[in-house]
């Protein structure tokens, strides 16, 4: 997977061959292919491990954090997300997401990857909603959506494989006043604190 994100990074998605791939992890395309249908199924799975908030991803497995205060889980979610989408190849992988497009050949698709996260965290909204921690004038499924969709902002545009330590400061900040903000939109009550 490093080998490939690296030369997806350096040359990108179609300039890349599963030959170049496999010479560059020091095996053949056939042992590759024994692992990844395609080059394809490669790059799906950087996707899926690098790129959206998924609900593992977030620590927010819907069968234990129903229960939990969104006050307490949300924040340390965001946290998570912050610290791996600081990791250096992720950062990496968001540069080949920025040049892509979020596509490479017909296969893996970003925004498919969010409405997938999205879908599954909504019903965990739903279940703070029902014990009255968020507003219920608005559907669950856009709370999330307002939750997720300044972080993606954040990362594409503070954290960047070029991303210096002022820019990762920069990153923790918004995703601060972010929260602050959601916290006020979403909460029913306004002394449901996310941050300390």
């Amino acid at each position: 997977m490093s080998a490939a994100l690296a030369l997806f990074a350096e040359r990108g998605f179609a300039a890349t061959s599963v030959r170049q791939i496999a010479a560059a992890v020091g095996v053949t395309d056939a042992a590759l292919y024994s692992h990844f249908a395609s080059k394809q199924a490669i790059f799906d799975r950087l996707v899926e491990s690098m790129g959206p908030p998924t609900p593992a991803l977030l620590g927010m497995d819907p069968a234990v954090i129903r229960g939990a205060a969104p006050a307490v889980v949300i924040p340390a979610a965001v946290e998570r997300l912050l610290a791996h989408w600081s990791d250096p190849e992720v950062r990496m992988f968001t540069a080949v997401l920025l040049r892509e497009g979020g596509r490479a050949g017909a296969g893996a698709d970003l925004a498919d990857s969010i409405e997938v996260a999205r879908s599954l965290l909504t019903p965990v909204f739903e279940a703070w909603q029902d014990a009255g921690h968020l507003r219920r004038d608005v559907p669950a499924r856009q709370i999330v959506w307002e939750l997720l969709a300044p972080l993606n902002v954040i990362r594409f545009l503070f954290l960047r494989h070029d991303a210096d330590p002022s820019d990762l400061a920069d990153a923790r900040r918004m995703a601060a006043e972010h929260l602050d903000y959601f916290r006020v939109c979403a909460f029913t009550s306004p002394t449901d604190h996310l941050t300390d």
